[in-house]
């Protein structure tokens, strides 16, 4: 069974594989270095010859050690550069280099009927990416703002938009309040209790890969809502409305954020709209249409 196997792979490899690279003959492949996503990645295939030998016509690109379909215009491009009689370079363009291209590359040129091969390890690098998203505490609490930078070796400065200034100012540790922490590609500004004057815009700005970007957020301290006053009844707290009339309700509260409402008739919460009670969420409005007894 295992010969069959060996016998089966050697008929899938070329005669010209099973030779060796004739001696004199050296091939360069070089290793493009820095790229990142969406941008160029250039390997340059440097072939020299001894003197006799023809220049090889053409060269086979693996990547992975798998051979590359180098057809697709619109990701790569080759090309051949005859140099001198006993020096020609072969190179191989990614378009827009992705980091799924990352992996080990060779060229191939076939010389005197044996394939000759120089490899490298080539990887693309993520953009250098910010991640963030609005951020709420209750005051009195610990706060832990978070954001995750996503790149090679990330670091991260903290800010905090100033209205007196109209500009963002660098939070540093200095004052006491603010520490700085990271894990792997996340990192975190901790300060504690949360207060209203918390509440405002932050941004991280990360740095990866000799690139920056950055993302810019809402703090909020929330209040709970106080207590709350219905508005369009008597001093009991009670509204009479004659049969067949519309009348309107209003809730009110304090609190931050702005509170959302919830209204109940006879301790049962109205989860949606009906024919003749609507509400809004917002703004603590209950509207009866058409008064009737079963809205007591």
């Amino acid at each position: 069974m295992y010969f069959l196997l060996l016998s089966t792979l050697l008929l899938l490899v070329p005669s010209a594989l099973l030779q060796d690279c004739p001696e004199g003959v050296s091939v360069a492949l070089s290793e493009p270095t820095g790229v990142l996503e969406q941008g160029v990645a250039t390997f340059d295939c440097l072939v020299v010859v001894p003197s006799g030998f023809t220049l090889p016509e053409d060269a086979t690109w693996h990547k992975d050690y798998l051979p590359l379909d180098t057809t697709d215009s619109n990701v790569y491009a080759t090309s051949r550069s005859v140099i001198s009689v006993t020096r020609v370079n072969f190179e191989l363009r990614i378009n827009r280099a992705e980091v799924e291209d990352s992996g080990v590359y060779s060229c191939d040129p076939e010389i005197a009927g044996a394939l000759c091969r120089d490899s490298v390890n080539f990887t693309v690098n993520y953009l250098v990416s910010v991640i963030v998203e609005d951020q709420a505490a209750l005051t009195g609490e610990d706060v832990v703002l978070k954001c995750f930078v996503r790149g090679v070796d990330p670091a991260a400065t903290w800010y905090r938009y100033n209205e007196t200034t109209d500009a963002f100012t660098e939070l540093n540790s200095d004052s006491g309040k603010y520490t700085f922490s990271k894990m792997e590609s996340e990192f975190f500004l901790s300060f504690s209790p949360a207060s209203s004057e918390d509440t405002g815009v932050y941004r991280c700005e990360g740095s990866a890969n000799n690139g920056r970007d950055e993302g810019d957020f809402n703090f909020y301290s929330l209040v709970a809502p106080s207590a709350t006053q219905i508005i369009g009844g008597n001093d009991d707290g009670e509204y009479v409305a004659f049969s067949g009339t519309t009348l309107t309700l209003t809730c009110i509260s304090n609190g931050v954020r702005a509170p959302q409402y919830n209204w109940t008739i006879n301790d049962v919460i109205l989860e949606e709209d009906t024919e003749d009670l609507k509400f809004n969420r917002t703004s603590g409005e209950l509207t009866v249409v058409g008064a009737t007894k079963f809205d007591e």
